[in-house]
């Protein structure tokens, strides 16, 4: 440590920002009123979270081009290079871009941790209603097969070639693929363009 005091804290001000509301920072912290933070804990704890943005930024991303390859919605820029540029005070990158970043991270993070139970749902109902016994029955029948083979024999086999087209690549393939469409379905609902 130096002997010299402290640099002083920006204002709210400082490099063209907008003014930063105290109680909605404090609001946002969980603090009764914000000299009630501790300003070393609060980059602190600001180091921590930017870290935990960044992972949660690259998991996102990765996971949403995995399920949905051929999505126009991709990833603008890299959140932590832009977030790093901003609180370096680089005038080319703004606080409403920086928001903007973060609202569409958490609006496809969002979309993605709720297509799992929607892409789940469809996908059980696909099973569900292909290897369903009256759907064979009438498979069966329509496909107007051998007489000489009784019709459970013809039900059975049916239900065998059905149930043997799903190898576990095929049954990941359709199950991330109903998981990207909703997740895609709901970011663009969003308005994740």
């Amino acid at each position: 440590m130096s002997d010299s005091p402290s640099k002083p804290a920006p204002s709210a001000n400082e490099g063209g920002g907008a003014p930063i509301d105290p109680r909605a920072l404090a609001a946002s912290l969980g603090v009764a009123k914000l000299e009630d933070v501790d300003p070393r804990r609060a980059a602190e704890l600001a180091a921590m979270l930017s870290e935990v943005v960044a992972n949660f930024d690259q998991l996102v991303w990765g996971t949403y081009r995995a399920v949905a390859p051929t999505s126009t919605i991709k990833r603008q820029q890299n959140l932590k290079q832009v977030v790093g540029r901003f609180a370096a005070g680089d005038a080319g990158v703004s606080a409403r871009q920086v928001k903007d970043e973060l609202d569409r991270l958490r609006q496809v993070g969002a979309a993605l941790i709720a297509s799992l139970n929607q892409a789940g749902r469809q996908f059980a109902q696909k099973q569900a209603t292909t290897l369903a016994p009256s759907q064979i029955e009438s498979s069966v029948k329509l496909s107007g097969k051998s007489v000489m083979t009784g019709l459970e024999a013809q039900c059975w086999r049916k239900y065998v070639e059905l149930a043997g087209t799903g190898d576990v690549d095929s049954v990941e393939r359709d199950l991330l693929s109903a998981m990207g469409a909703h997740a895609e379905a709901l970011a663009r609902g969003a308005g994740v363009k």
